[in-house]
């Protein structure tokens, strides 16, 4: 029988709440034989076959050394008004530069890029957030080379370390109407969207955009 070829991946954004989620569901996965955690700064993330690697994101060398043999990348990184100060070009650095330019120093051996966006995601939107988002969603269809997910969800659901009220409030009231949301704009378990992406990468899904709906039902298939 032929030997499997076990899976090195890497994510960007591993201390936020979605991507501390797929480094867990990574981990637990037997398929991948090491997840490279790319990081502005140094953490522990206590859990095995992770090695976080320190990259300054506008050096494109130090990405492409940390990218080596990577054949899936998993973009979970993002930020807030409240964390940049109102600063719009930071704020468009983080969310926009670092995913752009890891792309485009991804190995050519890369299968897949997973992209969590958000829902509303679109480059003409009148919000500042949702037009970073679709430009990064515009601007990454662009890249060739691998196969590209989206992912949308509205509400992120689970234990951030961060205190932010007015999402605490938002996340009460979509959990309470959440029966009458579309479909679409359902609140989501970080987990599980996490659990939707490592499933896609291991099983080599079908590319494309992923809401709510598409986002419980490949978790279901783990």
């Amino acid at each position: 029988m032929e030997k499997k070829t076990r899976l090195k991946v890497a994510v960007v954004g591993s201390t936020g709440l979605v991507g501390g989620e797929t480094l867990k569901a990574l981990s637990q996965n037997s398929e991948i034989e090491e997840i490279i955690a790319l990081s502005r700064r140094a953490f522990d993330p206590k859990l095995e076959k992770v090695k976080v690697t320190q990259v300054d994101f506008k050096k494109e060398t130090e990405i492409q050394s940390a990218l080596e043999g990577i054949n899936h990348i998993f973009m979970a990184i993002g930020t807030t008004q409240k964390k940049v100060n109102g600063n719009k070009e930071l704020y468009r650095e983080i969310d926009y530069g670092i995913p752009l330019r890891i792309a485009e120093n991804a190995p050519k051996n890369l299968r897949s890029y997973h992209l969590v966006s958000a829902i509303g995601a679109k480059k003409t939107a009148s919000n500042f957030y949702l037009q970073l988002k679709g430009e990064i969603e515009e601007a990454l269809k662009n890249q060739e080379g691998f196969k590209l997910y989206i992912y949308r969800p509205s509400f992120l659901l689970g234990d951030r370390k961060e205190n932010r009220l007015g999402e605490k409030i938002g996340k009460v009231l979509a959990k309470s109407f959440a029966f009458l949301l579309p479909s679409p704009y359902k609140p989501v378990q970080a987990k599980t969207l996490a659990q939707a992406m490592v499933y896609n990468a291991i099983h080599e899904a079908e590319p494309g955009v992923y809401t709510y709906p598409e986002i419980i039902g490949q978790a279901k298939r783990v």
